[in-house]
């Protein structure tokens, strides 16, 4: 390099530039090219989790494409039933390496994330017995399961006959989704993948015959929350000074995550509550308090995604 060029790196100031600005920023170096603009130099992501070898094509994935066409896939956490997401967006913050089931994502039916289907089952207790699945969640939904659906919409589930008379298409669906969630962490538990179930405290799911039997198994534990302490918040929520409103929303937990006891919260009454029921207007849009109440609050997000990167690490 000449020694002009030479000259000219060595006391150049620490500024990048972008769109035609300069800003003063601590990692930058010269550009490779003499007369080019500073370079920052940005953080290495997370090394990522060795990968499984396909057992088709006898390979290992692309680093830049983990879910190549020949299946090869990283371990990770699954999300069951994931909603808005929420968990799984807290569990990437803690370096865990996600996949998110939801049918009915943004409006369109996936069926390849139709957890009531068996065939999408079947393929992850492939993976779970290939050791792709690190920890999981279920947010099984409980539309048919809840005490409103069997006192204002005509349910049929009562203590003595949980699983209803099958006379209606949710309960029916909500019975073959349980079916196949119990499939599925019946392998979860005979290899000590850690996993957690979530529905209303007083949700009849929690009645089912094989639920029952799952919860007296001598690995499982549970704990209920009133997700008011981890500041679940109405949608019509603005924030005001002085003004503390939350949503109640008793709900139990069930799994085999270690530390999953320490997340019980009590109301301590301080705060004033809003119903989950009705709708309001956000953004001029309508929204139902009910399906906002669904959405796990980011601090219980932040909790729970703990745990299991504490289990993980452990």
């Amino acid at each position: 390099m000449p020694d002009w060029a030479d000259e000219l790196f060595t006391h150049a100031e620490p500024v990048a530039e972008r769109s035609n600005t300069s800003y003063a920023v601590g990692q930058v170096v010269p550009s490779r090219l003499p007369g080019m603009p500073h370079q920052r130099i940005f953080k290495q992501k997370n090394k990522l989790s060795e990968p499984v070898q396909c057992l088709e094509c006898n390979g290992l994935p692309s680093r830049k494409l983990p879910g190549s066409c020949c299946g090869c896939r990283y371990p990770s956490f699954r999300e069951y039933y994931s909603g808005h997401g929420g968990l799984s967006r807290s569990a990437r913050r803690r370096g865990l390496r996600t996949i998110e089931f939801e049918a009915y994502h943004e409006g369109r039916f996936d069926a390849g994330k139709d957890l009531g289907n068996p065939q999408v089952i079947t393929k992850e207790i492939t993976d779970a017995r290939r050791g792709l699945i690190t920890g999981a969640h279920f947010g099984i939904p409980c539309n048919s399961w809840c005490q409103m659906s069997q006192k204002y919409n005509g349910g049929t589930r009562t203590y003595d006959s949980p699983l209803g008379d099958g006379s209606l298409a949710r309960e029916t669906q909500g019975n073959q989704q349980l079916e196949q969630m119990l499939r599925l962490t019946s392998v979860f538990l005979e290899l000590g993948i850690p996993f957690t179930i979530e529905n209303p405290c007083d949700s009849m799911l929690w009645h089912a015959e094989t639920i029952v039997a799952l919860r007296q198994d001598p690995g499982v534990s549970e704990v209920v929350v009133d997700l008011c302490m981890y500041k679940l918040r109405p949608p019509d929520f603005l924030g005001t000074k002085g003004v503390d409103v939350r949503v109640r929303k008793r709900t139990r937990f069930v799994g085999t995550v270690q530390g999953l006891v320490g997340l019980k919260r009590m109301c301590d009454g301080e705060h004033a509550h809003a119903a989950a029921w009705g709708s309001c207007k956000v953004n001029n849009k309508t929204v139902a308090r009910a399906k906002a109440a669904g959405a796990y609050p980011p601090c219980f997000c932040h909790s729970l995604s703990s745990l299991f990167a504490n289990n993980q690490s452990a």
